[in-house]
């Protein structure tokens, strides 16, 4: 069983409770991407997208793009990645700005050690 936590634009704008929407395999996963995002959702939008890593929270991958049928291709190159997974999650944002998802993506990784450059660096 995969997860799917999905938060539209939309449900940013009113608060709703984000999306959970549960699916048997991949490839049923990958059918409703291809039905409901890339086919259906505008230009214009930036997605954030992880998945679990059962574990570690700060070693799961952070996805950011704006075209939707990266979403679809994204998918067939984690297939095996998600069919590993003990607990299979996939959290698929939209936000209406790449700083908005960057800052999403940077609240995530804070905990780890390259979230931040090294101020004694410079």
């Amino acid at each position: 069983m995969i997860n799917l936590h999905y938060a539209s634009i939309d449900q940013w704008m009113s608060e709703t409770d984000i999306e959970k929407l549960k699916f048997k395999t991949s490839k049923a996963l990958q059918r409703w991407i291809t039905l409901n995002i890339a086919c259906e959702r505008p230009y214009g939008i930036v997605y954030l997208l992880t998945t679990n890593s059962d574990e570690n929270e700060s070693n799961t991958d952070i996805f950011i793009f704006e075209k939707s049928y990266k979403v679809v291709s994204l998918f067939k190159n984690i297939e095996a990645h998600l069919n590993s997974l003990h607990q299979k999650d996939v959290f698929l944002q939209e936000y209406k700005t790449y700083e908005d998802a960057y800052a999403v993506a940077l609240d995530m990784r804070e905990g780890n050690a390259l979230c931040y450059n090294d101020e004694n660096n410079n």
